[in-house]
Parts: structure tokens; sequence; C-alpha cells
């Protein structure tokens, strides 16, 4: 053993540092043949103990203290001493394990000690070499997981690109679908010998009280657009200072020509665009119309219900017929459905309105969308001049008895808060808002027949004059902020006539006005 090794403690001097259960001879010295059993078991035990600790030597480095390497060749040292006494006293023990593990033991102590005589700076160098090995054993770990950090953001990139074109796609799929069903619904509307009118995007409709009403309404717009055209008139310019009286005719003649052949241009347009101007007047005067009430038959498979209008309106009786496995679906989304109009115009002075459409968009699967012909309670509408203006003098009529009752509504109405508020007083202040002169000590107490109220610059932080209703009986406290150059207004009218019956101001830093009836 090294000499530098001797006084350091063994761990066989410590009893609770080895699994060991040592036989009682070792005492005395002397183990006889009663103790072999005890003797052979401690036997196996220090071996295995000799190879537990053999098996962790490892080679001596600069982390491996002096004492703790002492300390495991000098308990070697004991345990081999026990080792030897065993197989003395036994000659029956294990030779060959016993040789062997003493070689082993001792290759490992001659290594160590081999180690121990080379220098600190070969020892640093070896120590440098395996810092080297481990950074390089990390950096290509580091490598390698930012490669495979990498490879897993192409691949959540590439998935995500993915998922974003099989997205894009799906919506092109989505608009292409719809895109066809409108061509389909398009076609078979044209199939159709009806003028149609949807009313999806119509809007909010008018109030008025029937097909009649409405229809009519829309076709007296167009035609006065178009009367409107054709009942211009040419208006010759003043002749000029240095224009001749045969030059000025014959400018005046070029002129009115032009103006002729521009207004039956701007007709036959208008007219080619009649169908089209009386199809948005009638969307503007219908409004949105929906199917209310709707029940289905599921014997007949048909769906019958009321067309309204946005004002409760209703168009008439309508029944449509639709499969029975798409029913339901269809049903619930009724409510969302594009009612589209049908009437006849074939007649002259004669418009019918008894057939529909009722288109079923299914947004989410266009490929579901679908429409059914609907047949409407028939309204039928007069469009000859006669009973256009028939109609026009009894709406006109109407409206101004409306107007009449409406304008006696506001008046009883003027009358009778005059009479619960025939006064009214104004709170003002000189720099705008009225927040200004009260700031946080001002205030405006009002007293009336109805109860009591405070105004503070919290309470109308952002008005300027503030009008109080006051009854027949009042009283009014106002008083100014406690700020410089502020001048606080309080005036007391008459509701009705506007008439002033009082009013002060004060600019004093809480200054009072009173006022009571």
């Amino acid at each position: 053993m090294p000499s530098k090794c001797a006084g350091v403690e063994t761990g066989a001097q410590r009893e609770d540092f080895w699994n060991i259960t040592f036989p009682p001879c070792i005492d005395r010295s002397v183990c006889g043949t009663e103790d072999a059993d005890s003797v052979l078991k401690s036997q196996r035990q220090i071996g295995a103990e000799i190879h537990s600790i053999h098996e962790n030597i490892r080679d001596y480095d600069i982390g491996n203290t002096t004492v703790s390497m002492c300390s495991k060749l000098n308990t070697f040292h004991d345990l081999l001493s026990y080792y030897d006494q065993f197989v003395t006293n036994f000659p029956k023990s294990d030779q060959v394990t016993y040789q062997q593990d003493r070689a082993a033991i001792h290759a490992g102590i001659s290594k160590w000690m081999a180690r121990e005589t080379m220098t600190r700076g070969q020892l640093n160098m070896e120590l440098m070499k395996e810092k080297q090995l481990e950074k390089e054993r990390r950096e290509q770990e580091r490598a390698a997981a930012i490669a495979q950090a990498e490879n897993e953001r192409k691949l959540k990139e590439e998935k995500k690109r993915q998922a974003a074109e099989a997205k894009a796609k799906a919506e092109a799929d989505k608009k292409a679908l719809a895109a066809a069903f409108e061509q389909r619904l398009l076609a078979a509307l044209a199939e159709r010998q009806r003028f149609f009118v949807s009313t999806l995007t119509a809007g909010p409709g008018q109030p008025l009280g029937s097909v009649r009403d409405l229809f009519s309404y829309a076709y007296l717009q167009v035609q006065n657009s178009l009367v409107d055209i054709a009942s211009r008139e040419y208006e010759p310019t003043a002749k000029g200072e240095f224009e001749t009286s045969d030059a000025y005719k014959a400018r005046i003649q070029t002129e009115e020509k032009a103006f002729l052949a521009e207004t039956e241009t701007r007709l036959k347009a208008a007219q080619a665009k009649a169908a089209d101007t009386l199809k948005g007047a009638l969307q503007k005067m219908f409004g949105r119309v929906r199917v209310a009430g709707a029940v289905y038959d599921a014997d007949q498979q048909v769906f019958s219900g009321v067309l309204v209008t946005p004002h409760k309106v209703e168009i008439g009786q309508v029944h449509f017929k639709v499969p029975l496995d798409v029913a339901p679906q269809v049903k619930q989304r009724l409510t969302h459905s594009d009612v589209i109009l049908g009437f006849d115009m074939s007649q002259k002075n004669r418009a019918l309105l008894d057939k529909a459409v009722i288109v079923d968009r299914n947004a989410a699967d266009p490929a579901q969308s679908n429409f059914y012909d609907a047949t409407v309670q028939a309204s039928s509408v007069d469009t000859s001049t006669e009973a256009l203006d028939a109609w026009l003098a009894a709406y006109t009529e109407m409206v101004e008895k409306q107007k009449a009752e409406q304008a006696e509504k506001a008046r009883q109405e003027r009358e009778a808060y005059a009479k619960r508020y025939p006064y009214t007083a104004t709170v003002s202040c000189n720099l705008g808002r009225l927040a200004i002169c009260l700031g946080k000590d001002g205030q405006v107490k009002v007293r009336t027949a109805e109860g009591a109220d405070t105004i503070t610059s919290y309470s109308h932080s952002g008005d300027s004059d503030v009008e109080i209703p006051l009854s027949y009986r009042f009283e009014v406290l106002a008083q100014n902020g406690g700020s410089r150059n502020r001048v606080l207004s309080v005036t007391i009218s008459e509701t009705t006539s506007g008439k002033v019956v009082w009013q002060d101001a004060t600019a004093e830093p809480f200054g009072v006005l009173r006022a009571s009836n």
C-alpha cells in the first residue's frame, strides 16, 4: 500500500459502511470448525464487496481526492486480510475465485499507483481532452437538437401550408359550387315566364298597406322617370351680340335637333332599363319578404305559409313542394331564405303576382343548395294610367290625412306637456359647458310638484345649456362655483310661447340665484 494512505480510515472500520456480518471468531483472531457456517457466509459477503469496490475503481482524475482513493485501497487491504484468513483456515474455499479476485484487485491498485506517478500536466491534458470531447459531444447534441427543431419547424410550416391550401381549395370549391348554383337558378328563372324580383337584400321596405300600394308606388316611380325624360323641352339660348339673325336661327335649329336626338337616346336607354329600374323600385318597396308560419304536410310533402314584408304586410298564402328527406333542414333555414316574387306582366295594363321561388342557399355546403317553385295567393294590380292616377289621388289623400293626424297628435302632446310643465328653466355658463361654472362647489337645486333634483358638474359634465321642466309651483336655487370670471345664468320662460318671465346671472364666486313661484 502507498505510504501516503497510512492513517486513512477504512471502510471496513465503519460498522455502518458495509453490509457484512463478521463471525464472532474474528474478535478472538482464531476461527475453528464450529465457526465454518458463519465464516463462509462472511467470506461470500466480503467477496461480493471486493467485486463491487473493484468494479467502481475508475481511472484517477483531478476530481478524485487522495483521501477517498486511499480509503478504498485500505478497505481492499482489510478485506483481503479477512479473505486470506478465511481461505487459510478453510482450504475447501473457492481458491480459483479467490486468486482471481486478488489478481484483479492488485491490478487495479497497480494501475492507480502508476497513474499517481504521472505529472499534473499530463493529468490536465487528459482532463482537457476529456472536457473537449465532452464539449464536442454536447455541441453535437445541440446541433442535432437544432436540426431536429428546424425539421419540426419545417414540418409544421409544411402542414400549415398544406392546411391553408386545403382551406383555400375548399373555399374555392364552395365558391365555384355557389356560382354554379346561381347560374342554374338564373337559367331556371329565365325559363319561367315571369318578371322575378329577388328580395334577399331589399332592406326594410315601405309601410304601405297592400300589394297594390307597393306595386303601384314603384310602377309610378318608373313611369314618372320616363315621363320626365320625354317631357323635356328645348330652351334656346340668347342671341349673341355679334351674331347675325340668320346665324342665330341656324344655330338654334342645330342645337334643338341635337337636344331632341339626345332626349330620344336617353328615353330609349331608360326604356331598355325600365325592367331593372322597376325591379329595384319593387325591392325598395317590398323590402325583404319572408315565409311566416310555415307548416309542413308530410303526406303531400308541401310547405304552407304566408309571405309577409318587414312591415307585416301580408302578400298572400304560399305553398311549395319540398322532399321529405330535406324538409327539416329547409325549415331551419327558411327564415333566411331568399323569396323571389314572380309577376305576370304579359297582359296589357295588368300585373299579377301569383308565383314565387323559394331559394334555400346552404352556405356550409353549396352543393346542397336548392330552389322550389311556389304558388302565391294571386294579387292583381291595374297599371293603366287611369287606375294609377286614381290610386295616386287616394294615396295622396291618405298621406295628407295621416300627416294631419300626426300633427294633431303632436299638438295635443305639446299642450299636455305645457299643462304639466308650464315653465322651463335654462341654466347656462358664459364659458360654454355648465360644468366649468359649477366646478366642484357649485350646484343647481330644483324643487317642483313632482319632486326635487340636484344638478352638479359631475351629473352634466358635457352639457352646455341645461333645460329643466318646471311645474306651476317651483323653486330654483343655483350656486356658482368658487372660481372667478365664471358667469352662471338662469332664465325661466313659458313652455308654450317661449316668453321670458325671469332671468338673472352671477359672476361672483359662490354667488347664489333664487327663483320661485
